[in-house]
């Protein structure tokens, strides 16, 4: 704990500051199968001090998982944090799951292999639609769930990546819990590494 007087203007006023410890945080990234992956690049996200607020390190820790899988991250903030992890044509599951800083466990990061969804939006004459949205929403409450929107493209046209293997419906309505049902939507379950293909009635 830190105290400081500050003088401004011809005023003067006093602080209390109070400085975390920082520990290491160790832990592997492992695929859907529970094979150890190199190369997924880790960092701390939404760090907290001991007392729950937010605590803003000067830097955010960042790492790349070694060639087996193992990671490890210095001078992270004593309190509680999230991990963010990142790979190419993959998903980090669990990704609001907050931890204790320190933690003696070795931390395990499931990244998951994606599929991708990709289609045309059409009028009710099955001509190309475009200025509208389109959205690919998980089931029931979408928090800590992956879910994408985006804008169709002027030939009708959509494409969403990177998106994880499970259940959704793809709509041109939002399809939050308490919207209405959109008898257009339609239900898709993607599959790791494969390409959905689909026409979409706005």
């Amino acid at each position: 704990m830190l105290g400081y007087e500050e003088i401004r203007d011809g005023s003067s006023a006093h602080f209390t500051v109070e400085l975390c410890a920082s520990k290491k945080l160790s832990g592997v990234a492992v695929d859907e199968a529970g094979k150890l992956l190199a190369g997924v690049t880790v960092s701390t996200s939404n760090t907290m001090g001991i007392d729950g607020h937010g605590y803003a390190a000067p830097g955010r820790p960042e790492v790349t998982t070694d060639a087996q899988g193992r990671f490890t991250l210095d001078d992270v903030p004593t309190g509680y944090t999230q991990f963010w992890a990142r790979a190419p044509h993959r998903f980090h599951r669990d990704s609001m799951k907050l931890l204790a800083v320190p933690d003696d466990k070795t931390i395990t990061i499931a990244v998951v292999a994606t599929g991708a969804v990709q289609g045309k939006v059409v009028d009710a004459k099955g001509k190309p639609a475009s200025g509208g949205t389109i959205h690919v929403n998980p089931p029931g409450d979408p928090i800590g769930k992956w879910g994408g929107s985006m804008n169709v493209e002027a030939d009708g046209s959509f494409k969403f990546a990177g998106v994880p293997p499970g259940p959704y419906t793809v709509s041109t309505k939002s399809q939050f819990p308490g919207d209405p049902v959109d008898p257009n939507a339609q239900k898709i379950e993607v599959v790791a590494g494969k390409m959905i293909e689909l026409t979409v009635k706005q």
